[in-house]
């Protein structure tokens, strides 16, 4: 609980400095853009020590690219992979590297450098025996995000809810209070620095009188749903944008992580010299700039191109956990400018600008995250307007529902499978593909026959480990799958009726609703990676021989234990082949 804390205010502390040297950098431009270079260059050179130092370790026998660093990427392998080389001293310097690109208000969100930090910090405590623990590593993953978006957004409950989507798992109550001691820690900064006249994140005050949604005002729902549908459109269609300047910058530097580094320090360079004031500031600052409306839209226009190149830059060859703010302020932008567009129209009124830019972020974060609850509530929490989180919420589902209809997947997942390391449902889907349900099933489940009372059912039921039945025919093929709750019920409607000893289990079976009827199965060689949906609809899942006679029953645990077991067999191997 201790460590909670002072990891939550450890994140206070770092982001409040980053966001006030941002907001500094951002009031100041004489002489701000020698000094940006400077530090950009040193940085590159930061970067090229780090990959060389780890050029012996590029790739192990996974195939992994572990030399490039791809932020949330790597955080999500890191706890699939405890035997992978990973070390504090890498997140160190990653946190630090973050750290100056936020201070300098290039783009880079300061919750990134809390995180990075809060993951060496945990790394660097934990026991060689902690080291293997699942539950460690997601917990220590889970608190370096949550306090991390809580500080860097003052957003306490979206904090808690981004690992939970993210399906990272871990202790809950170690997010809560790494995210609540973070928020206490950013808001007492906040005044701290206020009394130099430097804001860190002040702006909701300043923007209190343009939040709430008028749920009965038909124009604020069209304005919302116009700019929301568009905005999902445009993000889908930026996305794949990057990719492909990623794969720009990797034939440029022949899949060498040192050459994308620099070539991606160019580009920031460029942003900062041809960019203008677009390039510098802290997000929290533009992000009011944008909402209240003051800009003109060349100047909405040159932001988002700016926010455009820093995320390709971090993307292609950089890499950070601070994609959450530069992100949320581009679709804040984007929407900003589709929401100025509409208003050219005369449908809508100048009132409904504020809110319809805030949900068309949602809308548009949702697309690149794929995390319609979290930011739901973020607007919700940054708004201050309760109005609001049901249009968020209907804005992230808008998205969410948009996004499945096309071949475009989430900013994490295609870096994750650029990496040959796809997740599904918080899973590797190398290891789920290596596994059956064979490999995962139970075997001490009991068996009845189609032809056995209820009475004969309930005995054996009682008797049972689990609270399931699998009935057969004759010959021993599965017909259907009896619960207690089930049995319970029969019992009782036979004995109402009068009917002791008549009803038999298919009699049951056949007097179930078809939704209770519809029951998935599973051969012994199916691979779990095909089965993880399965458990959404239905407790257990019976497990078939190539002749469909039960053999086995499979529960949700049993994929997670199953999981476990052979992540650890991969671990010891990749550790004895990588010494």
């Amino acid at each position: 609980m201790i460590a909670s804390i002072l990891h939550g205010f450890g994140a206070a502390l770092v982001v409040s400095l980053a966001l006030a040297m941002a907001a500094a950098s951002g009031t100041s431009r004489t002489g701000v853009t020698g000094t940006i270079l400077v530090i950009l260059l040193l940085g590159v050179l930061i970067a090229f020590v780090q990959r060389i130092h780890l050029r012996s370790q590029k790739q192990d026998s996974s195939g992994l690219d572990l030399e490039r660093y791809d932020g949330v990427a790597d955080l999500l392998i890191h706890l699939h992979t405890p035997a992978l080389p990973d070390r504090p001293a890498r997140w160190t310097l990653r946190g630090l590297l973050s750290w100056v690109m936020s201070g300098l208000g290039l783009g880079f969100g300061a919750e990134g450098v809390a995180m990075e930090l809060s993951q060496a910090v945990s790394m660097n405590s934990r026991s060689t025996a902690t080291r293997w623990s699942d539950l460690r590593r997601r917990t220590d993953a889970a608190q370096a995000i949550a306090a991390g978006i809580s500080a860097g957004f003052g957003a306490p409950f979206s904090a808690v809810l981004l690992p939970a989507e993210l399906s990272i798992g871990g202790r809950v109550l170690s997010s809560v209070l790494a995210s609540i001691s973070a928020y206490v820690g950013v808001q007492y900064l906040t005044v701290f620095f206020g009394q130099f006249g430097i804001r860190v994140l002040s702006f909701q005050e300043r923007l209190h009188h343009l939040w709430g949604f008028r749920l009965g005002d038909a124009g604020e729902w069209f304005a919302a749903l116009v700019v929301c549908l568009f905005s999902t459109l445009v993000a889908l269609a930026v996305l794949p944008g990057f990719q492909s300047i990623r794969g720009l910058f990797d034939r440029f530097g022949r899949n060498q992580a040192p050459m994308a580094t620099l070539a991606a320090g160019i580009l920031l360079v460029s942003v900062v010299v041809f960019g203008g004031y677009a390039a510098i500031g802290s997000p929290a600052v533009f992000l009011e700039s944008v909402i209240r409306n003051e800009l003109p839209l060349a100047a909405l226009g040159a932001l988002a191109v700016s926010l455009f190149l820093v995320l390709a830059a971090m993307y292609a060859g950089w890499g950070s956990l601070g994609v959450w703010w530069p992100s949320f302020l581009l679709g804040t932008t984007v929407s900003m400018i589709i929401t100025r567009m509409l208003l050219t129209t005369g449908w809508v009124h100048s009132g409904v600008a504020a809110n319809s830019a805030l949900l068309g972020a949602v809308a548009w974060a949702v697309v690149w995250f794929r995390t319609p609850i979290t930011f739901a509530v973020l607007a919700y929490e940054l708004s201050g307007s309760g109005s609001l989180l049901l249009p968020a919420l209907f804005a992230g589902w808008i998205a969410a529902t948009v996004a499945r209809r096309f071949p475009v997947k989430g900013w994490i997942q295609s870096v994750l499978e650029s990496k040959n390391f796809p997740i599904q449902e918080g899973r590797s889907v190398a290891v789920l593909q290596s596994l059956t349900a064979g490999d995962a099933m139970v075997r001490d489940f009991q068996s009845v026959r189609e032809t056995d009372s209820i009475r004969t059912c309930h005995e054996m039921i009682q008797q049972c480990r689990y609270p399931f039945l699998a009935v057969v025919n004759a010959s021993g093929t599965f017909i259907g799958l009896l619960t207690v709750d089930i049995i319970e019920q029969g019992l009782h409607s036979q004995s109402a009726a009068g009917l002791d000893g008549l009803l038999e289990a298919r009699d049951i079976l056949s007097s179930q609703p078809p939704m209770r009827g519809a029951l998935r199965t599973a051969r012994v060689g199916t691979r779990l990676s095909e089965l993880t949906s399965v458990f959404e609809s239905q407790i257990c899942l019976p497990v078939l021989s190539e002749e469909g006679c039960p053999v086995g029953l499979v529960f949700s645990s049993d994929v997670r234990h199953a999981y476990d077991r052979e992540l650890a067999r991969i671990s010891f191997i990749v550790q004895a082949r990588n010494p």
